[in-house]
């Protein structure tokens, strides 16, 4: 026994102390105060679990989850896509350069030029048409017929003056440069497209309805592409007969026989046709690529998305939330601009882009572009940083001097091989990684 506690014995013996009664009293205020702190812990707990809900799991089979309404389909979309069509009229062309420019053949933004037809075809000052280009057939890859014939759509031109059998054109709007022999169509008034998208990690496919298989990647400066990725336009076939301007869609591939299929991305009908549809690749968590399965979903999936309340989380981030109204200003633009290898260049296909940005711009003025720059992984590690430096500066310079705004603008990062999105292992893939993604964000 301790020193203090056998002194505090010897005392209350001397006082004639019950010692038996004294043991007892000890321990009943033990007790007690036992008692206290396990209601105190108990207590405390309790508060505790009460404070943090215990997530439910969610049933991914009867649940969708869709990001705010947004612009999907933007008139960029609309005036710089391509449609695969049986024919389209193609009496009016593009004949040559007006003034002194006579051996001029390629044409760009703000270029006149002399168009074949006049007054006695109909056409007046003022009049509205559509630049297309003519490819070639594209042969059906599931069949031994094509599709069609490959359409491009270049911009927008207004007629500025009218000889009986001439007119001159101003190119107002060209995503992609004019050629002499390109074609016009009349000018028709498009919409854009806004709805909510459906986020791709949170899909699965209908349990019926209508499936099809992406049919043609369009093409890449020229060269034909092996992959597709978000913002890129493919061919699925979907004819009109079940696809309309608006309709989402999943891409969806099968791995093994004996395993469900994986979603791949989503996308959007921008351009139904007779026998196929341009679709825009909104998002996904890999490369589409020619044969891919294409579900079509229908409206009653899309605007009333089936949830049940008690099999989904009740973590905020995945409740849905209530369907906001349609606005007229759009909140973001973003774009992937591609470079070739070991080079900051930026190509007609990038400056194209920028044009957009530049357009999606106009009249704006609490904005800030986001630039990342990457590349592939050839190369040293030190060189591919400075590289992908000089990338986003390429863009950043472009910006600046087609906007005439300065470096409050901008948010600049630069990251070399690191964060590669895609596999750097193949060829056709890799070229992908050399890139600057460009967003455009309210601030």
């Amino acid at each position: 026994m301790a020193t203090g506690e056998s002194e505090t014995w010897r005392r209350r013996l001397r006082d004639g102390a019950n010692v038996p009664a004294l043991h007892a009293q000890e321990t009943a205020m033990k007790k007690t105060i036992l008692i206290w702190a396990v209601l105190f812990l108990g207590a405390t707990l309790t508060a505790q679990s009460d404070a943090v809900q215990k997530p439910r799991k969610l049933n991914i089979r009867t649940a969708y989850t869709y990001q705010d309404e947004s612009l999907l389909v933007s008139l960029a979309d609309l005036y710089g896509s391509f449609v695969i069509s049986p024919g389209i009229d193609d009496s009016i062309r593009i004949v040559g350069a007006e003034q002194l420019d006579f051996d001029r053949s390629i044409f760009t933004r703000g270029d006149l030029v002399f168009i074949n037809e006049g007054a006695s075809a109909g056409i007046r000052e003022g009049d509205r048409f559509q630049v297309v280009s003519r490819g070639g057939k594209i042969p059906d890859p599931f069949s031994v017929g094509s599709l069609g014939t490959y359409y491009r759509f270049r911009g927008e031109a207004v007629v500025t003056c009218v000889y009986p059998d001439r007119a001159v054109v101003e190119l107002v709007n060209a995503p992609s440069p004019a050629e002499i022999g390109h074609f016009l169509l009349s000018f028709e008034k498009q919409e854009p497209v806004y709805r909510r998208q459906l986020k791709y990690l949170d899909s699965r496919l209908p349990d019926a309805g209508v499936r099809g298989r992406v049919v043609y990647l369009d093409i890449e400066q020229d060269v034909p592409r092996e992959i597709a990725s978000s913002g890129d336009m493919v061919a699925v076939n979907l004819g009109r007969d079940v696809a309309r301007r608006g309709d989402l869609v999943l891409f969806y591939k099968y791995v093994k026989p004996d395993l469900p299929p994986v979603i791949v991305g989503t996308g959007i009908v921008v351009y139904p046709q007779n026998t196929n549809s341009t679709v825009k690749i909104l998002d996904g968590g890999y490369p589409v690529e020619l044969g891919h399965h294409v579900a079509l979903l229908p409206e009653s999936e899309v605007e009333a998305a089936p949830i049940s309340t008690e099999e989904i989380p009740i973590l905020d981030k995945l409740k849905q939330e209530e369907r906001p109204q349609k606005t007229s200003e759009v909140s973001e633009f973003s774009v992937d601009l591609l470079f070739d290898l070991d080079s900051a260049e930026l190509s007609e296909a990038a400056t194209a882009d920028l044009d957009k940005a530049a357009r999606f711009l106009e009249g704006k003025s609490e904005y800030m572009v986001v630039l990342k720059g990457y590349t592939c992984s050839i190369g040293n590690e030190e060189y591919n940083l400075k590289l992908s430096q000089q990338r986003v500066e390429a863009v950043k310079e472009y910006m600046k001097n087609r906007m005439n705004i300065g470096d409050e603008f901008f948010d600049t990062n630069f990251y070399g091989e690191s964060e590669a999105t895609f596999d750097n292992s193949v060829e056709a893939q890799r070229r992908l990684n050399r890139r600057v993604s460009l967003k455009i964000m309210a601030r």
